[in-house]
């Protein structure tokens, strides 16, 4: 239930020799049972309740945040077996001081802590114990059936898994002032997302194309040098071509210049920008930083570079002129300069899109922000596909001398 947990979360901490306690005020067990009570009653009807932005949900944080600064406090003190380890795994986390540990966690780690304690109040509730259990039945059963099922697992833990990551999200966002949900209305976002969302996919296929040329190339150079057969190689010679002609037309399209139309490009973005938002003092600044004027500046000069090739071959044909794709020529490292300036462009103009986005934040903590524009099953594994592919046409040319 959302990977490997800091504890045990599913065994009910809460039994009768909770009575045991009453009465001994210098424990802080007491304290932190209470929490998880009232934790149970807000939680009862949560899938009513905790809708975004809700009160309710509000103070289901706030009693979560609670219970973990009572129990990363080396002051307190507990009877119960399970609250001294708990505590023992704050402590450490806290280097063995106390703090206010919640305000001590990235987003990402604030998350992980609130999911901790919501399964222990979840576990500890006699409307969703039983549900819960068996849910993990019914998730391990799928699981052994098909071990490779990586769809999504819908059900109670899902839906306060979302509740959790959306609302800690956005309690961030509220106190972030350059976050666009703080100055754009909700149409406007809607919008604002979708922009956002494309110039992703857009960026993701051009580094995959990118990833995939930079290791083709090399390994052309080698075969060349090996002396093997064209025709192995022939269809890795084309697909570098159609690679290269598909940045070339994406830089194009990105870096173009509207005049009035619809068109999702980077020019669109800022004149949507200043058109709705130009008296929002995060935007301006934005708007005329020099930094993104000069990007701006040095993406238009990429893309007149490459338009006489995407107007003659790319657009359409111009029988005369033919010739210019035989003449093209461009580099690995011009292609990486203008995806690095691609996702800093993105980055500027996005707004904490990404950065307080449920799903991207993560992995922009962990993995940096360029990351979300990556395939990660291309960028983050040791061999891709194409690396098997390449290995093997090297086997079967050895095979063959």
């Amino acid at each position: 239930m959302g990977g490997e947990q800091h504890y045990e979360l599913k065994r009910r901490i809460i039994d009768d020799s909770a009575e045991d306690i009453v009465g001994v005020h210098m424990l802080k067990d007491n304290d932190v049972y209470k929490l998880i009570y009232h934790g149970i009653e807000l939680s009862r009807d949560f899938r009513i309740d905790f809708k975004e932005n809700s009160e309710k949900l509000e103070v289901f944080f706030n009693l979560i945040d609670d219970m973990i600064n009572i129990l990363s406090d080396e002051e307190s003190v507990f009877k119960k077996p399970e609250l001294q380890e708990m505590q023992k795994k704050y402590l450490q986390k806290c280097n063995g001081n106390s703090c206010k540990y919640t305000e001590t966690l990235s987003s990402r780690d604030l998350i992980w802590e609130r999911k901790a304690i919501a399964q222990i109040i979840l576990y500890n509730s006699s409307t969703w114990r039983d549900l819960l259990k068996k849910e993990d039945e019914d998730i391990a059963a799928r699981q052994e059936q098909n071990p490779y099922d990586d769809s999504p697992i819908e059900g109670i833990w899902a839906e306060m898994d979302e509740f959790i990551t959306k609302g800690t999200m956005n309690q961030i966002g509220k106190k972030t002032p350059d976050y666009y949900k703080n100055f754009m209305n909700n149409d406007d976002q809607e919008e604002f997302a979708i922009m956002m969302d494309f110039f992703k996919s857009e960026l993701i296929h051009y580094s995959l194309n990118l990833t995939y040329v930079k290791k083709i190339v090399p390994a052309l150079e080698e075969y060349r040098k090996k002396g093997y057969f064209p025709s192995k190689t022939l269809f890795l010679n084309h697909y570098v071509s159609m690679a290269v002609l598909d940045m070339v037309l994406m830089v194009s399209k990105l870096f173009s210049i509207t005049a009035g139309e619809k068109n999702f490009c980077f020019d669109y973005l800022k004149g949507w920008l200043e058109h709705n938002y130009h008296n929002e003092t995060e935007v301006r600044d934005v708007l005329q930083n020099k930094d993104l004027k000069a990007l701006m500046k040095s993406g238009r000069k990429y893309r007149d570079c490459f338009e006489n090739l995407r107007n003659r071959y790319l657009a359409h044909y111009d029988p005369h002129e033919l010739d210019v794709l035989s003449k093209f020529s461009v580099d690995i490292k011009t292609l990486e300069d203008i995806y690095e300036l691609c996702v800093r462009v993105v980055k500027m103009l996005s707004f904490k899109y990404f950065e307080l986005h449920e799903t991207y934040s993560s992995i922009i903590e962990h993995n940096g922000f360029e990351s979300i524009f990556q395939n990660p099953w291309v960028s983050q594994v040791e061999k891709c596909d194409l690396d098997e592919y390449l290995e093997l046409l090297k086997k079967m040319s050895l095979n063959k001398e």
